[in-house]
């Protein structure tokens, strides 16, 4: 019996920004390396990068966790939960 797997591997690579500083279709300008520093300060988050286009309302956040840190945040919310009921 043979058995084929087609397994397919999506890298993304982000080597560096045109520029830094994003004003969005509302009006209003969006510096994306200092929001992401204010992210990436979150314990839970290992890796983010914000992307955004001038064509946009919005921007979008593409966050990596910390699975260790996710997990110890778990089990204390979930004991303290415990201890109020």
């Amino acid at each position: 019996m043979i058995k084929i797997f087609n397994i397919i591997f999506i890298f993304i690579f982000n080597l560096d920004r045109k520029k830094d500083l994003i004003k969005l279709r509302g009006g209003e300008y969006v510096s994306l390396t200092k929001v992401e520093m204010a992210i990436s300060k979150i314990p839970i988050i290992e890796n983010c990068c914000l992307c955004a286009s001038a064509s946009s309302e919005y921007t979008v956040l593409l966050i990596c966790p910390n699975i260790k840190q996710m997990a110890v945040s778990l089990l204390f919310l979930s004991s303290t939960i415990l201890f109020f009921i």
